[in-house]
């Protein structure tokens, strides 16, 4: 089941499902545990939307010895504690830092481009929390999909001042990512 699946889709292939309304509120109350959990292992923390947040790692890995042991320990931290799966994911960069933590793996920096580079472009949706950025996002990438750019290396292709001037803020920010 994914973001963005209609109903009846993810009913089909999960029937015991059940599908809640949106609620900030309650989402924030049930993540609380989490970061309670990285609390103990992370200084600086930030929360994208409750279920996902990014951290810098450099301290907590040195500590934890590795990568691997550091999400170890927040995966077995989340398990015991809240009674919930979590995914970690390392890379440079907050957009492979979310595509490393759905495969909970390790990226080396000298991986990350070729890793991106071989992305389409939907998964700059990964890297937007709110309903309007979302659309601003969704937006872009239909245009870019209608103008034959259709990968996360196609856009780097393009080139920053392009994506500025047809996009504004949101190409500035598909370029960063």
């Amino acid at each position: 089941i994914a973001i963005g699946m209609s109903k009846r889709l993810a009913h089909s292939i999960c029937p015991e499902a059940v599908i809640l309304p949106p609620d900030p509120e309650r989402d924030a109350r049930r993540f609380e545990p989490v970061l309670r959990v990285l609390d103990q292992h992370i200084a600086r923390v930030t929360v994208l939307e409750p279920g996902r947040v990014v951290f810098s790692a450099w301290g907590a890995v040195r500590a934890a010895g590795s990568a691997e042991a550091l999400a170890e320990v927040i995966t077995g931290g989340v398990a015991d504690g809240v009674g919930c799966e979590a995914q970690v994911g390392f890379a440079y960069g907050t957009l492979a830092t979310l595509l490393a933590a759905q495969e909970n793996r390790s990226i080396p920096a000298n991986e990350v481009l070729p890793y991106l580079d071989s992305q389409r472009t939907p998964t700059l949706l990964l890297a937007v929390s709110t309903p309007h950025a979302r659309v601003e996002i969704a937006n872009c990438i239909e245009l870019l999909d209608r103008l034959g750019v259709r990968s996360l290396k196609e856009i780097r292709e393009l080139g920053r001042t392009p994506l500025a001037t047809r996009f504004g803020a949101t190409g500035i920010f598909v370029w960063q990512l």
